[in-house]
């Protein structure tokens, strides 16, 4: 099975179409990036002032670039052949981007995994969960914010970081159902680590 990290930047929430992708591919048992792909996209339709103020992309910086399908046929030569599984700061988000071209079987978020490891907020724990908020409290390499290549090599950062404290191989944790309770719920025993 292919293990991709990916991340997209879009036209605002709504209805949102992509106007950059990134992704790599890892070794899942080294975490080596094997290969990458990044590419602005033609959204086929405006940018909401909002998501530009967010990710710097406006339209005029799309107007040449490829539309989806294009990116898929030209680029990629077609959709990546074999089973994936994606990997992604908030996976559900960014998943719909890639199937058009990735056969998802399996989905890891790094939003779950940190939510996970550092429940709490400060002086404990960091404010926050976002990607580059983490990235700071983790003590990565800073790098272009809001951006889909650089969110992705943060996103591979954090993997290498927090991994190996979790005891865990990342084919162990794709192993794991999607929806497995990692924390008691309630009762006696309510906020006790289950995994």
């Amino acid at each position: 099975m292919r293990v991709i990290v990916g991340d997209t930047e879009t036209t605002g929430l709504q209805g949102a179409r992509a106007v950059e992708l990134a992704f790599v591919e890892l070794d899942p048992d080294t975490l080596e990036i094997k290969q990458s792909w990044q590419s602005l996209i033609d959204p086929e339709m405006p940018i909401s002032p909002g998501a530009s103020h967010i990710h710097g992309i406006y339209d005029k910086d799309v107007e040449d670039a490829p539309t989806i399908e294009e990116f898929v046929s030209v680029i990629l030569g077609g959709p990546l052949e074999g089973e994936t599984a994606m990997i992604a700061h908030n996976v559900m988000f960014d998943r719909p981007f890639f199937e058009p071209f990735l056969n998802i079987k399996q989905t890891f978020c790094t939003l779950s995994l940190v939510r996970r490891l550092f429940p709490h907020r400060p002086p404990k724990g960091p404010e926050n969960h976002k990607l580059g908020t983490m990235a700071e409290y983790l003590g990565l390499e800073p790098g272009e914010a809001h951006r889909a290549m650089s969110d992705v090599l943060t996103v591979h950062q954090m993997l290498i970081k927090l991994l190996p404290g979790t005891g865990k191989t990342l084919r162990q944790h794709l192993d794991i159902p999607r929806h497995t309770i990692f924390t008691m719920p309630f009762g006696e025993h309510k906020g006790k680590q289950l995994l």
